[in-house]
């Protein structure tokens, strides 16, 4: 089975100036959080935010390890594409 993600948008819809930084969606950490109570096994991140950069990416993939990591969590985080196909 492969899925291909097409511009989903964040687990927790939100707006105003203190979320520009996110693209007006969901922070990592917020959509981290129900996805190491589901149990997932990888995590992928990816944005919209055309300003950002792949090493501020890249950034946010790594703290995102970190987070994964001090939780001593077997769940991969990594960063997607707009072709990133998954296989399942």
């Amino acid at each position: 089975m492969r899925i291909r993600c097409y511009g989903a948008r964040g687990l927790i819809p939100v707006s105003g100036k203190e979320f520009l930084a996110y693209g007006g969606d969901t922070t990592y950490l917020d959509a981290l959080h129900p996805a190491l109570m589901a149990q997932v096994r990888r995590f992928g991140l990816f944005h919209h935010n055309q300003d950002r950069t792949d090493a501020e990416q890249d950034g946010i993939v790594q703290r995102c390890r970190e987070v994964l990591e001090e939780k001593d969590s077997g769940l991969e985080c990594f960063a997607l594409t707009q072709s990133t196909e998954l296989h399942l």
